[in-house]
């Protein structure tokens, strides 16, 4: 059994306002993004590895305004992403390992002097996201395994207001190596 914990403070470069913003082109200050996560992962044998995380990211939040400027982007308020992940990693037999993920997020942003947007889960955010994927090493063909997966991302918000989403969608991927 593994605990451990992590802060960690990042800069990044400020983003480019969008052309057809009144501030089109100018990029805005750079900023700080706080994280914090707590987790644990548990060898359960040989063969099973089971992880888990709680976590909080915190930064600006980034929008086009409207201003006596016309619509302006601005940095106002910050934009806090909280959740739990779980995940499985196995070996089923010597030619078959999978790997199995899920995370609940709650991306919402506060602050935004605007009321609309106030406490709404954040543009292209889902609340729900899951994957799994296997490595299948082929029989009689040294070296070469298939790696297929499948991934589900829950509904994410269109629009800074929530009132247009894109639904839930599922992704099927293969590989080989």
């Amino acid at each position: 059994l593994t605990l451990y914990g992590s802060y960690g403070k990042s800069l990044s470069l400020g983003p480019q306002a969008p052309f057809w913003a009144s501030n089109g082109s100018v990029f805005l200050d750079p900023y700080f993004t706080r994280q914090v996560e707590v987790g644990a992962k548990y060898q359960a044998s040989r063969k099973l590895l089971i992880s888990t995380a709680i976590f909080q990211m915190r930064a600006p939040y980034f929008y086009t305004k409207p201003t006596a400027n016309g619509l302006e982007f601005v940095s106002e308020g910050h934009e806090t992403h909280r959740g739990a992940e779980i995940s499985l990693q196995g070996t089923v037999t010597r030619w078959l390992r999978l790997i199995a993920s899920t995370a609940a997020i709650s991306a919402t942003s506060q602050g935004t002097g605007t009321p609309e947007f106030e406490n709404k889960q954040v543009i292209n955010q889902p609340r729900v996201r899951s994957t799994f994927s296997a490595d299948l090493v082929v029989p009689y063909v040294k070296g070469l395994a298939i790696m297929p997966g499948w991934s589900f991302t829950g509904r994410k918000s269109a629009t800074r207001d929530d009132t247009v989403s894109v639904g839930g969608y599922y992704l099927f991927s293969s590989g080989l190596r």
